[in-house]
């Protein structure tokens, strides 16, 4: 949240749009989406795995819209004018390079014009 705060205001709630872009960027963790999608959303477990996967990030983003949530980082006054230094900040403080799926400035930088 701070980070952002670097370049706009979030409401309250305000890093879900971050989902989608986030398991997107890291779908090469199926499995947790596999199980996420068909116990959570009811996917059909006989599909693909991948399939099931994609299918639970979609579910994700259209329930966090259809509650209003905003999607991108534009829906909450912020523009890409300072990406690269909200990604620095992010990399440098928040340890992400040891996370369950490790993210680096380049990989937090693409995530969040993804979010744009």
């Amino acid at each position: 949240r701070e980070e952002l705060a670097l370049a706009g205001h979030l409401p309250d709630g305000g890093l879900d749009f971050f989902f989608r872009q986030v398991f997107a960027f890291q779908i090469f963790f199926h499995q947790r989406f596999v199980a996420f999608g068909t116990g959570v959303f009811g996917i059909d477990p006989a599909l693909p795995e991948m399939e099931i996967a994609e299918k639970a990030i979609q579910s994700i983003h259209d329930f966090y819209r259809e509650i209003g949530l905003p999607m991108t980082l534009r829906e909450v006054g912020i523009d890409g004018s300072r990406i690269d230094e909200m990604a620095h900040h992010i990399a440098v403080n928040e340890g992400l390079e040891n996370a369950w799926a490790p993210l680096h400035e380049e990989d937090i930088a693409a995530i969040l014009r993804d979010c744009l």
